[in-house]
């Protein structure tokens, strides 16, 4: 059996159900509706990205160390490429010299300075074996740098221009 007042309860809602309803159909209060429930959302999405930010940072952490260990190695590759690609120019310029030069010439590296006068004298490597004399003259792409003063059978001592003891002669 259902009282008179649970029937006006009943009706009350099914009315205000179907009111609700007329105006959300209507244009002129569906668009506020909308916003109203959007809201919710924006802001549980927003705290769903915090928490979801919260629960991976340590991976985030990780990635972000091992991705700082790949830049250096990646900047260490960069530099070495850098620094042969000068090394080319720089060979370049020296096979070009050995090609103009009407001289025999021999290419060598500097491997050491003289420890009693470092700034003013290099050792080579190349010596006796390789053809090279007291008294030979050492050249680069820019022009002379100086003169064998000792050899040894694989090494050279060269005397270089800038020392005290070098005297050049030169015509203008």
């Amino acid at each position: 059996m259902i009282n008179f007042r649970n029937k006006s309860i009943i009706r009350t809602g099914i009315i205000s159900l179907f009111c609700a309803l007329a105006l959300l159909i209507s244009g002129a209060f569906r668009q506020p509706f909308l916003d109203s429930l959007r809201n919710p959302l924006i802001v549980l999405e927003l705290a769903k990205r915090e928490i979801k930010a919260l629960i991976f940072f340590h991976h985030n952490y990780v990635e972000n160390q091992q991705m700082h260990r790949d830049l250096s190695v990646l900047s260490g590759k960069v530099q070495e490429a850098k620094e042969c690609i000068i090394e080319n120019v720089r060979l370049r310029n020296l096979l070009s010299l050995k090609e103009r030069s009407t001289y025999l010439t021999v290419a060598s590296r500097v491997i050491g300075r003289s420890p009693d006068n470092w700034h003013c004298a290099v050792i080579i490597d190349k010596g006796k074996k390789h053809g090279i004399k007291r008294g030979n003259v050492v050249i680069n792409t820019d022009g002379l740098v100086g003169r064998v003063i000792e050899v040894t059978y694989i090494t050279s001592k060269v005397l270089l221009v800038n020392d005290p003891e070098m005297g050049v002669s030169a015509m203008i």
